[in-house]
């Protein structure tokens, strides 16, 4: 089986085992790309408080990649990145007493095509 096939299989293996038997629902979430920038947002949760933005490099390479960001009660982000950037992300939503399983995991690529003078 492929290495990448396996760190990607693994990754939503971490992400599905890290779930919460609480009451807040997970986010989904879309997302968009256009050209460098690509957005993501996500209906409010009943209850939240707040959210919370997890990334993965892509290629996936291991759990130790995994990163958060605290997004305050926002719902939507944009971002500016570099071509052949590439994230795997996904949303939680929390509060006081409970945080929510993790949302879906959205693929996230940044791929420009060449372009040349002619």
């Amino acid at each position: 089986m492929n290495r990448a096939l396996v760190l990607v299989v693994s990754l939503l293996v971490v992400l599905s085992l890290e779930t919460t038997a609480g009451a807040l629902q997970a986010p989904f979430l879309s997302k968009t790309v256009n050209g460098t920038t690509f957005s993501a947002s996500w209906a409010s949760v009943p209850d939240a408080t707040g959210y919370q933005l997890i990334y993965a490099p892509s290629p996936y390479t291991g759990p130790e990649t995994i990163q958060s960001a605290d997004l305050g009660n926002i719902t939507n982000i944009t971002y500016s990145l570099w071509n052949g950037a590439a994230f795997y992300i996904a949303v939680k939503s929390y509060n006081d007493q409970d945080t929510s399983g993790y949302s879906n995991i959205e693929h996230i690529v940044i791929q420009l095509a060449d372009v040349t003078d002619g």
